[in-house]
């Protein structure tokens, strides 16, 4: 295997690269985000090589509506192994990091990654003004997966975008 960094970037909407990636539980991309239709959502990213350090970042928007869908929660599953588990009551944009635990990725060429939306919603179901009934939680506008070597070994600079 190679030594050194890599950097995985998915970047979802109408322009993005996410069509390569995405598998179930996605709507169709909107001109800057894709939201999730679902309970569930699935991406497959490439591995690179076997590092010391994983790390995912997930830039995104959660869909709430005050009095109504006060919260949305997101659970981070890597090919089995959860990673995290974030609830937001905030319409804001964040970024979402988590460290993957080398156990779970180590040895394989793709990563799963599964996204579980228990909060999500039709908006048709909490808006009385809308006629969408797409079972949202999140509109996603990038996810990052990187690994990198931490022990001092000869670093190779990897960029798949």
């Amino acid at each position: 295997m190679i030594a050194g960094i890599f950097d995985v970037e998915v970047t979802f909407g109408a322009s993005g690269n996410s069509g390569s990636f995405v598998m179930a539980g996605w709507s169709r991309p909107e001109p800057q985000y894709t939201f999730n239709n679902g309970h569930e959502a699935c991406l497959v990213l490439p591995k690179l090589f076997d590092s010391d350090r994983y790390e995912l970042s997930i830039d995104l928007w959660p869909f709430v509506v005050p009095d109504r869908l006060p919260v949305q929660h997101i659970e981070i599953i890597v090919r089995g192994t959860p990673v995290a588990h974030v609830a937001t009551d905030s319409r804001k944009r964040r970024v979402i990091g988590c460290e993957i635990p080398p156990r779970a990725v180590d040895g394989c060429e793709n990563v799963d990654i599964t996204f579980r939306f228990p909060n999500a919603a039709a908006p048709a179901g909490v808006n009385d003004a809308s006629s969408d009934t797409r079972i949202l939680a999140f509109a996603f506008l990038s996810v990052r997966f990187s690994g990198r070597l931490t022990e001092g070994k000869e670093i190779t600079n990897l960029l798949i975008a």
